[in-house]
Parts: structure tokens; C-alpha cells; sequence
């Protein structure tokens, strides 16, 4: 009877498939973060930091998602080879349930130990709800440098924005458009770099080190933009469309 569409691309192809629109009551609405910002009670962020032995003037660098091949993980851990020592990662999350995905996530756990990262990477595997929001409140930034690009149907990008902690990721495809939904802003959202770029991940973390009023702001930006992506807002979309339907 209906069809809901939860990013432009899915929702463009729908309804601008050249053989016509394959449902005529596709809508358009958005998922929200997988995980909302609520940390443990009696959070304190620098005790979460000293959990990685953070000293002033370190850097945490946070990942959050499942460790699949789709995610730029690659990419991160070669950033981090670049990177100062004091620059340290955490991969928040665990592998897929895939074979595939199994195998992948053994593959980044043994080139953590290759390239000797073990003290300047951990790898948390699935973790509690509150832990993985303390993970991302405690970084400095989250870096999501996704191969195929930005998309709004990642819930970990939007739980990531929604965190309010600057966020690097990829420019979306060529040609994709995230209408009605708004566009990322470079340097505004998040620094946005193209896909498998070791070099510009490198430089858009080292900016971020170095400008702390941008990290701000950039924090601030990215977690007001969220508030479109709210569950209370989806719920109604989708109470909406229900109605609609049964009229």
C-alpha cells in the first residue's frame, strides 16, 4: 500500500526510476541515531580519557560502527601509522555477522598487530549503550571515512553528529543529493574528505588538533542539525503515513 524511504538515494531511485515510480505512496523519512547521547551516570570525561592514558595535549580519535569493509578502516589505521604517538584510536564496535565480515574484522585486529598499533589502538568489540556514548563523548573526533561515501542511512554517522563531537567522514557519491534532508557542510557539520585518502584524513585530523575553535563549533553545528533526525519526529512521520494509508 506504501513504501518509506529512509535516504535520498533509495527515495530518488523510487520515485525517479525511469520506468516510472514504483510505488506512488513512497515517502520519505529518515532513521535517528542508533545510539543517543547518555552517557553512564556520574560520567566524567577525563576519567573515560585517562582509561587510554590521555595526557594534555593527546589526541583521541573514536570510530563507531560495525568493522566491515565499507567502513574506511583501512584508511584509519594507516592515518594512524602517520599520526603522532600521542594520537590514540578507538574502535568502537565488533565485526558483523557474516563470514565475510568475521573474517574482515580478524584481518584489521591482525594489522592492528602488524604495524605494532597495539598501544594506540584499542578495539572494545560490542558494548554497552551508555559505554559506547561515553566512548564518543570522551574523543576529540570521530572518524567515519566511508568508501562509499556519507549517507544519511548510517546510523552511526547520525549517532556520531548527534554526539556533538566533530565528526570526519567522506563527501557523499557524485550526483546524490540528500534532499529534503540538508547537505553536510564542510567545515561547518564536519570536515568532509574524498574516500580512500589516507593523506586527507591525516590532514583533516591534524586541523582539528590544531584548531580548537573549530572543533567546536563544528560539534555545536553538527548536533543542532540532528534534531531533525529526533525518534519523537520519525514516530509521527510514521503515525502519519499510517493514517494516510488506512483513509
Amino acid at each position: 500500500d506504501g513504501a518509506i524511504m529512509t535516504n535520498a538515494a533509495d527515495f530518488n531511485t523510487v520515485t525517479q526510476d525511469a520506468r516510472g515510480a514504483w510505488n506512488p505512496n513512497t515517502v520519505f523519512i529518515p532513521i535517528g541515531a542508533n545510539i543517543s547521547p547518555v552517557p553512564p551516570a556520574n560520567y566524567e570525561r577525563a576519567l573515560w580519557r585517562s582509561r587510554f592514558n590521555m595526557q594534555q595535549g593527546d589526541m583521541l580519535l573514536a570510530y563507531f560502527g560495525l568493522l566491515t569493509h565499507t567502513k574506511g578502516l583501512e584508511n584509519i589505521l594507516d592515518a594512524m601509522m602517520q599520526l603522532p604517538a600521542n594520537f590514540r584510536l578507538v574502535l568502537v564496535g565488533g565485526a558483523g555477522e557474516s563470514d565475510a565480515d568475521q573474517a574482515y574484522a580478524q584481518m584489521i585486529r591482525q594489522r592492528i598487530e602488524q604495524s605494532e598499533l597495539y598501544d594506540r589502538v584499542i578495539v572494545t568489540g560490542h558494548a554497552e549503550v551508555s559505554d559506547v556514548s561515553a566512548f564518543l563523548m570522551a574523543a576529540d573526533a570521530i572518524v567515519l571515512p566511508f568508501s562509499d561515501g556519507y549517507s544519511y542511512r548510517r546510523g552511526s554517522l547520525i549517532t556520531a553528529l548527534a554526539h556533538g563531537t566533530p565528526v570526519i567522514t567522506t563527501h557523499a557519491p557524485v550526483g546524490i543529493a540528500q534532499d529534503p534532508l540538508p547537505e553536510l557542510e564542510d567545515g561547518k557539520h564536519a570536515l568532509l574528505i574524498p574516500a580512500n585518502n589516507t593523506a586527507q584524513l591525516v590532514s583533516a585530523i591534524m586541523r582539528l588538533n590544531r584548531d580548537m575553535e573549530l572543533s567546536y563549533w563544528m560539534g555545536r553545528n553538527a548536533k543542532a542539525l540532528t534534531d531533525i533526525f529526533s525518534w519523537e519526529h520519525i514516530v509521527t512521520q510514521h503515525l502519519e503515513f499510517y493514517e494516510a494509508m488506512r483513509s
